[in-house]
């Protein structure tokens, strides 16, 4: 039979329509459309999203399937915690759902728009993309990769532009993006650069700078704002 409803959802709106048809005295084959508006949700503390959603349920007895696309209006990660911590806390599983028992198989495109900006105790920045979010609903995945646009970052007291960045996710057996970030910054006479590569367990940060200086000085540089020639000499007076 085909059946529909509307109601009020996290602020926003829904509905559903679709057909449900039987076997006998069992369900049989089933097609629900489920459209969302303006619906908020919360998916981690510091967290706010909203979101538009057109997706399908689709399935027969014990097979079924959620897909279509859902489009971010408007996401923010206020924290006064880095989120590198965050990452960390998250890595080694995927991002747990609904139980096993109850695990429904995805398959949603998600489209970011550049519509999530992130303020942290180190860092500003605005983001977007598009990634596919496939697994389970108890075990979800994500596929795709996620760009800054512009934004900052505070690395040791220094305040670094960040010229890219992007956290490319890849991996389907827990949600661990591999990170690449490159930075500038001018540091008395010099134009450092920052390239912070891997993902978030094995992060590799590496400096350059004009006019050259070995790593061990940028690192100087960073922390005290003078090299470690003119530390000894300031020292030595």
């Amino acid at each position: 039979g085909v059946a529909s409803a509307r109601a009020s959802l996290g602020g926003g709106r829904g509905g559903v329509r679709g057909d449900l048809g039987r076997d006998g005295r069992t369900i049989g084959s089933f097609r629900f459309d489920i459209e969302a508006r303006g619906v908020s949700l919360e998916p981690t503390p510091g967290a706010r999203t909203t979101w538009d959603a057109d997706l399908e349920l689709l399935g027969a007895r014990s097979r079924s399937l959620l897909r279509g696309e859902a489009r971010l209006v408007r996401g923010t990660y206020v924290s006064d915690e880095p989120l590198l911590r965050l990452l960390l806390a998250g890595r080694g599983t995927a991002a747990g759902g609904a139980e096993p028992s109850l695990a429904l198989p995805l398959q949603i495109r998600v489209r970011l728009d550049d519509n999530v900006t992130v303020r942290t105790a180190v860092t500003r920045f605005r983001a977007g993309g598009t990634v596919t979010l496939s697994g389970t609903t108890a075990a979800p995945v994500l596929f795709g990769t996620v760009s800054v646009r512009d934004g900052q970052l505070i690395f040791r007291k220094q305040r670094f532009t960040l010229t890219s960045a992007s956290a490319r996710f890849t991996d389907p057996r827990r949600i661990d993006p591999i990170l690449d970030v490159r930075g500038e910054a001018r540091i008395k006479t010099y134009d450092v650069r920052m390239h912070m590569t891997g993902r978030s367990e094995d992060l590799q940060i590496r400096f350059s700078s004009t006019p050259t200086l070995p790593e061990e000085d940028i690192l100087s540089l960073i922390a005290f704002g003078t090299t470690r020639a003119q530390l000894t000499r300031g020292g030595s007076k």
